[in-house]
């Protein structure tokens, strides 16, 4: 699948914002799969859809190509994180239970 390699300048919070403490990080961008978004920061591997590609707020390094198999993968994992995701209103339910004896949540 066809993609983009990105470069850019990425910020931990306001503060690091404010004093220009930025992180250079390289993101795949996949135009074609809802603007699906993978990077790796900090060690951990992110993946996000709806990623705005703003003229001057990036950095294109080449277009590359993706092997549809991980970018299918990727997917995957999204809908099921969108799927555990939506389950958080059931859970806060039974944890907000008071605690009581004989009133404990099944879970």
């Amino acid at each position: 699948m066809k993609a983009l390699l990105i470069k850019q300048s990425v910020y931990e919070g306001a503060i690091a914002a404010i004093h220009g403490m930025s992180h250079t990080i390289y993101r795949i961008v996949v135009p074609s799969a809802n603007n699906l978004c993978i990077n790796i920061f900090g060690g951990q591997l992110y993946a996000f859809t709806g990623f705005e590609l703003e003229a001057g707020e990036y950095e294109l390094i080449r277009e590359i190509e993706v092997q549809d198999e991980l970018i299918q993968k990727v997917n995957d994992y999204l809908l099921a994180k969108k799927a555990f995701d939506e389950l958080k209103k059931e859970f806060e339910l039974i944890l907000s239970e008071p605690r009581s004896k004989g009133n404990e949540p099944n879970v």
